[in-house]
C-alpha cells in the first residue's frame, strides 16, 4: 500500500519532536514526560525530511497549561539518565515439558505403535474363581505319560486342540487332557487374550445378603430331580433271576442303606466331571465317547438293574479322559441311563489286566450291568468295593487260577443314592417271593 506525502512528513514531524525532547531532558537531568508536549499550531504540522536536522536547532517546545500546572505541584526529583538503561535479562528457565496423559494402566504411545498390556499374572493366580475352564493351544505341544507299571511316553497333541486348565502360577499354566498333564508358557496358549480385560475388582466372596426383613417372603425349596426306572422295575425275580438279585444284594448290603426314595437333593459326579442325572448327550461329550449322533440305550440285561444301557469302545490315547484306570488301559465303557435318558453310572472295562491278582469270592457274576458270569470251573471272580466320595466303586474281575491270569476286570461307579436305592428294590422284590 502507497502513503502520500504528507504522511511521510507527518511520521518524520513525529520523529524530530521526539529527538528533540530527549535532548532537553538530558540537559536538564530530569525525566520528561514527552506526553506533555505538543507541537506549536502550523498550518499543516508538517515537516520534510530535508528539514529534519534544521528543526532539532530551531523548532521550540510550548508546554501545555496542564503540563506547567503540575510541574509546579510535583517536587524536584534526582536528575535521571536520559534513556533506561537495558540490562541483559537472566534468560528464562526452559519451562518443564507438559506432563504426558497418564491412564491408569495405559502407557502413552503413539496409535499405531501401542503394545497390549500383559495380564497381570501375579493377582490372576490367587483368582481361581476367574480361571478359563478350558485354553486353546497355539502349537503342536508334547505331553509326557507314565503310568504305574509301564515304561514312560509321549504324545503330540496339535495345535487348536482345547485342555483344562489345571493351575495357573505366574505366567505358567497346567493344562490336563484326559490323564495327561503338561505345565506351559501362558504365551503357548490363548490364555493371555482369555484373561486381559477380566476385572479384579470384582469380588471373589459371595456377597453378603441383605438383612432380613421383620416378615421375609416364604422361599419355595429347589426342585428335586427324580430317578425314572424302566417299566416293570418293582416286580419280584422270576426263576433264574434270582441269583442275579441275591449276588447283588450281597455286594451292595454292607456299605449301603435300604431306601425307596426316587427323588434326590443333590447329584454326586460320577466320573471325569460328569454329574448322576446329566443328559447323555452331555455325558458322552465330556468323556469324549461319541460324537454325531447317539446310538439308541438297550435294557441291562441284568433284571436287578432296571436301567438302560450303551458300551463304547475308548480310544487307545492317553490324552482320552477314560484311557486308564488304576494303571489298566481301558478298552471299553458302558453308560448306564434311566428312563428319560440321563446317565445315573458308569462301568469302565479293561479286557487284559497286566496284574494277576486272586479272587476270593463266591460270586458267579463278574459285570453287573451286562449280567455276565464265570463258565469255567478254574475261573473265578474277584471283587473289592471301595467309597469315592459320594460314589461306590465296585471293582470285579475274572482270575483263570490254573492261568494265573486276569481275563477281564470291571469297575462300576455307582452313586450312594442310587445304591441305596437298588438296595431297597432288591430287598423288597426278595421278601415278595416269600
Amino acid at each position: 500500500m502507497r502513503r502520500g506525502p504528507g504522511a511521510a512528513a507527518a511520521i518524520a514531524a513525529a520523529i524530530g519532536v521526539l529527538m528533540i525532547a530527549a535532548l532537553v531532558a538530558r540537559k536538564a537531568q530530569r525525566p520528561v514526560d514527552l506526553t506533555k508536549y505538543t507541537l506549536p499550531p502550523t498550518s499543516e504540522n508538517l515537516i520534510s525530511p530535508d528539514s529534519e536536522m534544521e528543526a532539532e536547532n530551531s523548532l521550540e517546545l510550548v508546554e501545555s497549561p496542564a503540563a506547567e500546572a503540575h510541574r509546579a505541584e510535583a517536587p524536584s526529583q534526582p536528575a535521571t539518565a536520559f534513556l533506561p538503561e537495558f540490562e541483559p535479562s537472566a534468560p528464562e528457565p526452559a519451562s518443564a515439558p507438559a506432563p504426558a496423559l497418564e491412564l491408569a494402566g495405559v502407557s502413552p504411545s503413539l496409535p499405531g505403535n501401542r503394545k497390549e498390556e500383559e495380564p497381570n499374572w501375579a493377582l490372576l493366580a490367587t483368582r481361581s474363581d476367574l480361571w478359563p475352564r478350558t485354553v486353546r493351544l497355539r502349537e503342536d505341544t508334547l505331553f509326557i505319560y507314565e503310568l504305574p507299571g509301564q515304561t514312560p511316553g509321549s504324545i503330540v497333541i496339535p495345535a487348536g486342540s482345547e485342555v483344562s486348565v489345571a493351575n495357573i502360577t505366574g505366567d505358567q499354566v497346567q493344562v490336563t487332557r484326559g490323564r495327561l498333564s503338561a505345565v506351559l508358557d501362558a504365551e503357548s496358549t490363548n490364555l493371555p487374550e482369555l484373561v486381559r480385560d477380566l476385572d479384579f475388582s470384582k469380588s471373589s466372596a459371595p456377597k453378603s445378603s441383605p438383612p432380613a426383613t421383620p416378615t421375609p417372603a416364604p422361599q419355595l425349596p429347589a426342585p428335586k430331580q427324580r430317578f425314572v426306572l424302566r417299566d416293570g422295575w418293582d416286580r419280584p425275580p422270576q426263576g433264574p433271576e434270582v441269583s442275579s438279585w441275591t449276588e447283588l444284594l450281597f455286594v451292595l448290603r454292607p456299605h449301603t442303606v435300604p431306601s425307596a426314595r426316587h427323588e434326590v437333593e443333590e447329584s454326586p459326579e460320577i466320573y471325569a466331571g460328569v454329574r448322576m442325572l446329566t443328559p447323555i448327550a452331555e455325558a458322552l461329550k465330556t468323556w469324549e465317547l461319541a460324537w454325531g449322533a447317539v446310538p439308541p440305550p438297550q435294557p441291562s440285561p441284568n433284571p436287578a438293574i432296571p436301567f438302560y444301557l450303551r458300551t463304547f469302545r475308548v480310544p487307545a490315547s492317553p490324552a482320552h479322559p477314560l484311557f486308564a484306570e488304576s494303571g489298566d488301559t481301558v478298552h471299553s465303557a458302558t453308560v448306564l441311563t434311566d428312563a428319560e435318558d440321563r446317565v445315573v453310572a458308569l462301568e469302565l472295562v479293561s479286557e487284559l489286566p497286566k496284574t494277576y491278582r486272586p479272587a476270593l469270592s463266591e460270586l458267579t457274576t463278574y459285570r453287573f450291568p451286562l449280567n455276565r458270569r464265570k463258565v469255567l470251573a478254574s475261573h473265578k471272580v474277584g471283587l473289592d468295593v471301595s467309597e469315592s466320595g459320594q460314589v461306590l466303586v465296585i471293582g470285579t474281575w475274572l482270575a483263570d487260577e490254573r492261568k494265573q491270569q486276569c481275563h477281564e476286570a470291571a469297575r462300576l461307579y455307582l452313586p450312594r443314592p442310587l445304591a441305596n436305592l437298588l438296595r431297597g428294590n432288591l430287598e423288597q422284590g426278595l421278601m415278595a417271593m416269600l
